[in-house]
């Protein structure tokens, strides 16, 4: 851990770096256990729950929509009590339970519940997380990409681990949804027994109150922003959507499953390789034109989906979504 602290040095202070780096390492055990726990859902809840792909989108939008309506409930929560730490403790243990919940479904409203706990765990958790290395970070592009490119090894490992049970005893899918509540306890123990991060609670007097008048104090540099990254959400699909666009194209695989790993794992080597060194690029040049060429991979990606028809289509579009995540998420 510690040599690779000495790699990665988001900090000049020794101590912050350390905890940057503990961050990292628990989003390095946060993608594995997604990873593990997402991979197999679509072919799940398809396969063994008899749903619709209709049914999976319907789960997929619920719970995305619940993701970010818990980030910008756990912002306004940090802004109310000025503590970080407490929050990401609570989406820990949420994140924990959502594994074991997934697990005991038996129907798809079971499967929709496991989601929306973890994806409101995730949006829970990432805003301390991400203030917390915004505190802590000199060169937070580097942080931002190195926490990324950790979070991706974390579900390359996960993937690794899933083929190999796959490759082994077949398509156990609850045995591997339990398995994965062993790396979220791992990132759990870290913030408990690890991570020292300082925080002042807020004074007696200092009242938090919300106004709609505050929303001026945004730049119009931010508005322009976000409403770019909005557009830019309609066009982005799951990486679940791109497993259901595989079945259907590969159909006549034989064990289809097992191969999803592989996929995934493809998926997930991009993003790593790409990730940090645009982090280290971030800071040289402007961070919009990134952005500009990772808008492009999607639509690249988007363009393959709509007529892959084998083996080598549905690789492209793992590669060009996999390349896309890794431009854009460090920025």
């Amino acid at each position: 851990m510690f040599s690779f602290a000495s790699l990665v040095k988001s900090s000049e202070n020794k101590e912050n770096n350390r905890n940057i780096i503990l961050l990292c390492w628990m989003g390095f055990y946060w993608g594995m256990a997604t990873t593990m726990m997402f991979t197999f859902i679509p072919v799940f809840v398809i396969e063994e729950l008899g749903c619709s792909t209709k049914s999976f989108g319907l789960l997929e939008g619920g719970v995305i929509f619940l993701s970010f309506f818990a980030r910008l409930c756990s912002g306004f929560f940090i802004d109310f009590v000025k503590r970080k730490t407490p929050i990401l403790k609570l989406g820990s243990i949420l994140t924990i339970f959502s594994k074991f919940l997934l697990a005991c479904s038996f129907n798809i409203l079971f499967v929709f519940f496991a989601k929306a706990i973890d994806r409101l765990a995730k949006g829970i958790r990432i805003v301390p997380s991400d203030t917390m290395i915004a505190d802590l970070a000199s060169n937070k592009s580097l942080a931002y990409s190195t926490r990324n490119m950790m979070n991706i090894a974390g579900s390359l490992v996960g993937s690794l681990i899933i083929f190999l049970i796959s490759f082994c005893f077949g398509q156990h899918f609850r045995l591997i949804f339990i398995l994965s509540v062993i790396p979220t306890i791992v990132a759990f123990l870290i913030l408990k027994n690890k991570i020292q991060y300082d925080e002042e609670p807020a004074p007696c007097n200092e009242k938090f109150r919300l106004k709609l008048s505050n929303i001026n104090l945004m730049t119009k540099e931010y508005w322009q922003y976000i409403i770019v990254i909005a557009i830019l959400m309609f066009s982005r699909f799951d990486i679940g959507f791109v497993t259901i666009r595989a079945r259907s194209v590969l159909s006549n695989l034989d064990n289809f499953a097992i191969n999803i790993p592989i996929f995934m794992a493809i998926y997930e080597i991009c993003i790593v390789l790409v990730a940090v060194p645009v982090g280290k690029l971030a800071s040289k040049i402007d961070n919009f034109m990134i952005l500009i060429v990772g808008i492009i991979i999607l639509f690249i990606a988007n363009i393959i989906s709509l007529f892959a028809n084998s083996i080598g289509a549905i690789l492209m579009i793992y590669l060009a979504s996999g390349i896309h995540m890794g431009v854009t998420h460090g920025v």
